[in-house]
């Protein structure tokens, strides 16, 4: 299979974004009213402004590419839409490459090292366009063009179908929790609502719920609520260990995919075994961050079996495992956030301490009828759980193919795809 090298002056032409005074940008989406598209957008800002009749030049549709020039530099998206800001710049193909093929070749780490490396500056990098352009990619013909990208996109898709399962799955987990476990309106012995259809109720901190419950600390069923430790720059100076152990901070923690694995920090081994000792957590551990950004939360899983964490993030290790699903929900709960959100300290960053963790409230029971209800939560939790690790391995997989694929290691002539 024959590649060129080819500039990428030759294969697409860029547009610089627009710089929009705060006094022009608008909080409220309107007619010819575009979603303003910022670095502080993509680090996960939730202010959201809009610019009003932006020329046409700045607006990206969903299916073109934007690169970031200065701030995250070397970040390319797509699948966004909007008018974007003077950090981006839009990258526009010319006929002789499909836009998926330059998405790909754009969106990878050896690209991602050739921006950074002719980029400008030292504190705040910044990316022009003719250093942009004046780099190099491999082109194929159209046709295994299309191959590539067929192979990379199906996998891509595959990715975005279980995260749309997943997020849906998580939707029907927090409902059922909130029907069964606050309304108490769990399916009685004739399959009817508890509550409503006259289950016996009895008085409680919390007020009425059903018979056989009752209102504990979370401590009661813990045995251990602790938080992670962070090394010093002398520990990694006098440290001889390879780093081949996970170091999660709450920037790795999702709430919709549990914990992100490809950007998540190595240390050395002698270090997580003796300075973090404390703060190894292990396989169905539950995660809760109290710094910073307080509240995110999930699961530790087989892969991330004695991993460490740093210290914006506590760990919740259950005297039974059989209540992981129960508390992993309860933590995630929108009434229980709002109520650990108001009792958090400020500070230089704000923060949330053990105690006030664990002597939450929260309703609890050992019957027959909450264990069947907490089962049902985790089949749910289990199959979110698989489908996180499927993701793992597809972005493990496409991150082997991707560069073996665009150097023509893989020979696609024998590969018979719809073209």
């Amino acid at each position: 299979m024959e590649f060129k090298e080819q500039k990428l002056a030759n294969l697409c032409t860029v547009n610089q974004g627009l710089q929009i005074p705060i006094s022009k940008r608008y909080k409220e989406p309107g007619i010819n009213r575009f979603f303003y598209i910022t670095v502080q957008f993509l680090k996960g800002n939730t202010d959201q402004y809009y610019i009003e009749n932006p020329k046409k030049s700045v607006i990206c549709n969903k299916n073109e590419i934007l690169v970031v020039r200065t701030g995250n530099t070397g970040q390319v998206l797509t699948n966004v839409e909007g008018c974007f800001h003077n950090n981006f710049f839009k990258v526009t193909p010319k006929e002789i490459i499909l836009p998926g093929f330059l998405y790909y070749s754009l969106n990878n780490i050896k690209m991602y090292n050739k921006m950074i490396s002719v980029a400008s500056g030292t504190t705040i990098l910044d990316l022009n366009h003719s250093s942009f352009l004046n780099l190099e990619i491999n082109l194929p013909s159209i046709i295994n063009q299309k191959k590539i990208v067929d192979i990379l996109t199906s996998i891509d898709l595959k990715i975005q179908i279980n995260n749309k399962i997943n997020e849906n799955l998580q939707k029907v987990s927090q409902i059922l929790f909130k029907r069964w476990f606050l309304d108490f309106e769990f399916p009685n012995e004739e399959s009817k609502p508890y509550k409503s259809s006259g289950g016996v109720m009895v008085e409680s901190e919390f007020g009425l719920i059903p018979d056989g419950w009752s209102v504990i600390n979370i401590t009661k069923i813990c045995k251990k609520i602790s938080k992670g430790s962070t090394p010093t720059k002398e520990d990694f100076e006098n440290s001889n260990g390879e780093k081949t152990i996970m170091f999660i901070k709450v920037k790795d923690v999702s709430n919709e995919k549990n914990i992100l694995l490809k950007n998540v920090e190595l240390i050395p081994i002698d270090i997580h075994e003796k300075t973090l000792k404390r703060s190894i957590v292990l396989e169905d551990d539950i995660l809760f961050s109290i710094a910073g950004t307080i509240g995110r939360t999930a699961i530790i899983t087989k892969e991330l079996n004695e991993s460490n964490i740093n210290q914006a993030i506590a760990f919740i290790r259950l005297k039974d495992v059989a209540f992981k699903s129960y508390i992993y929900n309860v933590l995630k709960n929108k009434e229980f956030q709002s109520n650990i959100k108001s009792k958090i300290v400020q500070g230089v960053q704000e923060n949330l301490s053990l105690g006030v963790l664990g002597n939450e409230k929260i309703v609890f029971s050992e019957s027959y009828t909450f264990l069947y209800l907490v089962e049902k939560l985790d089949v749910i939790l289990n199959e979110t759980i698989n489908l996180i690790s499927e993701n793992e391995y597809l972005s493990k997989l496409k991150d082997i193919l991707l560069p073996k694929l665009l150097n023509g290691e893989i020979n696609l002539e024998n590969i018979n795809l719809e073209v």
